[in-house]
């Protein structure tokens, strides 16, 4: 929301639990207790100074730390941190991605649920998938530019699509304009998947070979295929749901599924093991033999490291 709030306790709801989904009128209506101080950009952090009579700002957006009085409630000096000082089309679509303006009530922006362009692991029911009450895990947007189609049914073919309904539908905002949407994509387009975890040693280099070898035989490839470990069909796997409109799953590139938990559409698998020994064995969705308990260890490990 750009900008700084600034509490004056006691308040007049307990920490623990929240304050529910409404501003206490006590707060709003009360400016020695709560007030909005508009900064811009995307403050990050605040260190409190003089005794809590001024709050320096880390301002990522503007490249900047503000100080800020907070008595007043201006802006005292910004001190610039030599970002470039050229707007391009991808940072303008960054200062999108984390507007909270974009949405109802300013409830949250796209890197709430999207956390610095990856994913926070929380289920929402986000409405873009056409059926109400069917909670889906939020999906990293690394790679996504060359990982399509979208969500989790795969349901939308171009990143725009995404984008749009993310806007309209997920954060119920109002409809953009096509150079917003334009910046949103070339943002998203600069977000790739992290490195590749190297080997801490041989023993470990050797486990990974072994795991690759694994997860080709049990057919596992077949729907998360190098290089990014993903394919742009449309797979049933047993864990649909009768309410969704959309039926049968996209299966998510898995580089970087080490990071990622917890895992399936439903966030119902907390390890990795989990997910190999419960929800997609290899028996149930390819016919072939389970992994015993080395195999496992060594299917993991290749899957960390991707």
């Amino acid at each position: 929301t750009h900008e700084l709030l600034v509490f004056q306790t006691p308040l007049p709801f307990e920490a623990f639990g929240g304050p529910g989904d409404h501003l206490s009128l006590a707060l709003r209506n009360n400016p020695e207790k709560f007030r909005r101080l508009p900064v811009g950009g995307r403050p990050m952090g605040i260190k409190l100074l003089d005794g809590g009579k001024r709050a320096l700002v880390a301002n990522s957006l503007l490249n900047a730390l503000q100080e800020v009085d907070l008595d007043s409630g201006k802006v005292l000096r910004t001190i610039d941190l030599g970002g470039a000082s050229d707007q391009t089309l991808a940072r303008r679509g960054e200062a999108i991605f984390y507007d909270a303006t974009r949405s109802f009530n300013q409830w949250y922006s796209c890197g709430s649920c999207h956390v610095e362009g990856h994913t926070g692991g929380g289920n929402f029911d986000t409405l873009n998938d056409g059926s109400y009450m069917t909670m889906k895990k939020t999906l990293s947007l690394r790679g996504a530019s060359t990982t399509g189609p979208y969500t989790w049914h795969g349901h939308r073919l171009t990143l725009r699509e995404l984008v749009h309904d993310s806007i309209v539908k997920s954060m119920q905002g109002p409809e953009p304009p096509v150079e917003d949407l334009d910046a949103l994509e070339a943002y998203i387009k600069t977000l790739d998947f992290a490195p590749a975890r190297k080997s801490r040693s041989a023993v470990e280099a050797a486990a990974r070979g072994r795991g690759a070898k694994l997860f080709d035989a049990r057919g596992c490839a077949k729907c998360h295929s190098a290089p990014n470990y993903t394919t742009a069909a449309v797979y049933s796997v047993g864990l649909e749901s009768p309410e969704n409109v959309h039926k049968g799953f996209n299966p998510p590139p898995l580089k970087g599924v080490g990071t990622r938990g917890p895992w399936l559409h439903d966030g119902r698998a907390s390890s990795l093991d989990e997910v190999l020994t419960e929800h997609h064995k290899p028996s149930a969705l390819s016919g072939t033999k389970d992994f015993s308990p080395a195999e496992l260890k060594d299917v993991v490990e290749f899957l960390r490291g991707l």
